[in-house]
């Protein structure tokens, strides 16, 4: 009920203002709808079961289908429900923002470090590598210094692969190795069969005994 009223407003709206955009619904529509209706029941109940809201925008373009379909039926050439300019900023034709050309391909442009991390997959032919100006690669630089991050020219850590381990305590720096849960400490309310840790560094104590730091 509530959007059949909406649509009579909406039409209404069409008939009596000139070159209607979607900016109109969000600025202009609530105090036009007050004005012709502000003191009726019906409004304002129906104002109330949307929240009192002031921006119609949005209700416009989300039911662009039903409306364009309900104006569609009672258009004419007095009315020239479909000719104002909202049709093509929220349907169904679309085209109040003019496309505009791309130079070469439809490639996805990409920094030199991201096109190295997938440059081993199989749409790699599909990125095309755009290095910023210098203007940005120096705020790039400063801002990854500022934050730890990753330096700019780094290259990509290599793929780990798995390998067969001699022993129990056949371990290196940087292996990820699993772990049997423990249920005594603040994770113990996890469900997983077995935990991964990342090996950041092996100490070894005075009693012979590996000690792994992990994360």
């Amino acid at each position: 009920m509530w959007l059949a009223t909406f649509t009579k407003y909406f039409a209404d709206f069409l008939l009596e203002t000139q070159c209607v955009t979607l900016h109109l619904f969000r600025a202009k529509f609530l105090p036009w709808l007050l004005q012709q209706y502000g003191n009726k029941m019906e409004f304002q109940s129906w104002h109330e079961q949307c929240g009192f809201q002031r921006d119609f925008g949005t209700s416009a373009a989300a039911w662009v289908s039903y409306l364009h379909k309900e104006c569609f039926s009672i258009d004419n050439e007095e009315s020239k429900l479909l000719q104002h300019p909202i049709w093509s900023e929220i349907g169904p034709v679309l085209n109040a923002i003019k496309r505009c050309l791309t130079e070469g391909s439809d490639a996805t442009v990409v920094t030199p470090f991201v096109r190295r991390c997938f440059d081993g997959m199989y749409f790699a032919s599909h990125l095309r590598t755009k290095k910023p100006c210098d203007k940005v690669l120096a705020a790039i630089v400063r801002r990854k210094q500022e934050l730890c991050l990753t330096p700019w020219d780094a290259a990509p850590v290599p793929q780990l692969r798995a390998r067969e381990s001699n022993g129990p305590l056949d371990v290196r720096q940087g292996d990820v190795v699993t772990v049997s849960p423990n249920a005594d400490d603040q994770w113990k309310r996890s469900k997983a069969e077995v935990w991964y840790a990342y090996v950041q560094d092996i100490r070894h104590n005075s009693k012979g005994q590996t000690k792994l730091d992990v994360l």
